[in-house]
């Protein structure tokens, strides 16, 4: 999978390009046209978009990404096709837009790509590795709520975040704050910040249970670990097909975790645990 948030690379094609994969096309400006009026929904991208736009914006200027000679002329025209799962009679617009204009690549949205008149000059496909910044975004859209996932999405609505917060560390904080959500008291912490009783003793069994049991061991070992509640752990896994890395999983997982610790370690806290806030 081709990454434009990392350092990518546009690549020529020897052969004719593969359309149903990830590939770019540049057009050449030739003429302005009679500017045409355009009505249509506003575009609304998520966080994660408006992040890959700005690094893509600002690696178009300041890197030279093709890999052949080339320099850009005014109103040239740059197209990113991203999707790959076009069935052959779709026709296939492209996820992102670039001018050149005044000496800087400038990102287009949809509506304003009607007015200028250009040919096709060269395309080819995208190469890039995957980043850990896109590994972590795809396994939140996998096992966050879909409360969590609206709100996400919901966040550029009627322009409420500012274009300050889009930074690879204020994005990350919210994929990782998702991955520990289901804790009423472990955070993702090194050190137990409860001094107190009963707290501290909650906060110290999430952590167990995320370092030395979900994240250490598989499916198999959770359930030779389990006694009282294998047999609930080997229905649900019968009847729901989930990843080992799901975010249903690993709930149902730590809710039969602590109900087998307390009933085998003798914990008698299960209700005021519960009943936490």
């Amino acid at each position: 999978m081709c990454d434009l948030t990392g350092p990518f690379k546009l690549c020529t094609c020897s052969t004719d390009v593969d359309k149903s994969k990830p590939h770019w096309v540049l057009h050449r400006f030739l003429e302005t046209m009679e500017e045409v009026f355009v009505c249509g929904l506003f575009n609304n991208p998520n966080l994660y978009e408006l992040y890959l736009i700005k690094q893509l914006k600002k690696r178009l200027n300041t890197t030279n990404v093709f890999d052949f000679e080339y320099s850009p002329l005014e109103g040239d025209f740059l197209e990113f096709f991203i999707q790959s799962d076009w069935e052959e009679e779709d026709e296939i617009m492209p996820d992102y837009r670039f001018e050149y204009k005044k000496g800087k690549w400038k990102y287009l949205e949809d509506f304003e790509t009607d007015n200028l008149k250009h040919k096709s000059v060269i395309q080819g496909i995208i190469k890039g590795q995957q980043t850990k910044f896109t590994q972590q975004y795809l396994e939140f859209l996998e096992n966050a709520s879909e409360e969590s996932i609206e709100s996400f999405n919901d966040e550029t609505r009627f322009f409420k975040t500012p274009p300050s917060f889009l930074t690879l560390k204020n994005l990350t904080s919210i994929f990782e704050k998702e991955k520990y959500g289901m804790y009423k008291f472990y955070k993702g912490e090194t050190e137990n910040p409860y001094k107190e009783h009963p707290m501290m003793k909650f906060w110290w069994m999430e952590m167990v249970f995320e370092n030395e049991f979900y994240l250490k061991k598989n499916i198999n070992d959770w359930l030779n670990w389990f006694g009282y509640y294998k047999q609930d752990l080997e229905n649900f896994l019968a009847n729901n097909q989930v990843k080992e890395t799901s975010y249903v999983l690993k709930k149902v997982l730590f809710d039969l975790w602590l109900l087998q610790s307390w009933e085998h370690y003798g914990y008698h806290d299960k209700e005021t645990y519960y009943s936490a806030n």
